[in-house]
């Protein structure tokens, strides 16, 4: 049984010890905070299965956020979101290793 990016990021959330979503109150109404790291990560990985997921398709992720513009915060946030992602599907015994394990976060280059 293959198993989505998507299916164990909803797995994780669903877990006793994950953080509500943040409310966020402006002008007396409430609103849901988006969370961009999990778009970004849906964006790219959500119809691969997590055991298709390799070393170099996630590094190429990282790599392409880079090149269209997001922050290295952003970045780093996708990195640690696909961390707790792939760290509960290898406790779980859905994958061998963590694909996400000795990736390089691209710096900025200025001129």
């Amino acid at each position: 049984m293959y198993k989505t990016l998507r299916i164990v990021y909803l797995a994780v959330r669903a877990q006793p010890y994950s953080p509500a979503p943040l409310q966020i109150s402006h002008l007396g109404e409430k609103r849901k905070y988006k969370n961009p790291r999990k778009n970004l990560l849906n964006e790219y990985l959500s119809k691969v299965p997590i055991t298709d997921i390799t070393h170099y398709m996630y590094q190429n992720l990282l790599i392409d956020l880079d090149k269209r513009g997001y922050a290295r915060t952003t970045i780093s946030g996708v990195n640690t979101c696909a961390n707790m992602i792939f760290k509960y599907a290898k406790r779980n015994k859905l994958i061998k290793e963590n694909p996400r394990e000795d990736v390089i976060i691209p710096k900025k280059k200025y001129r």
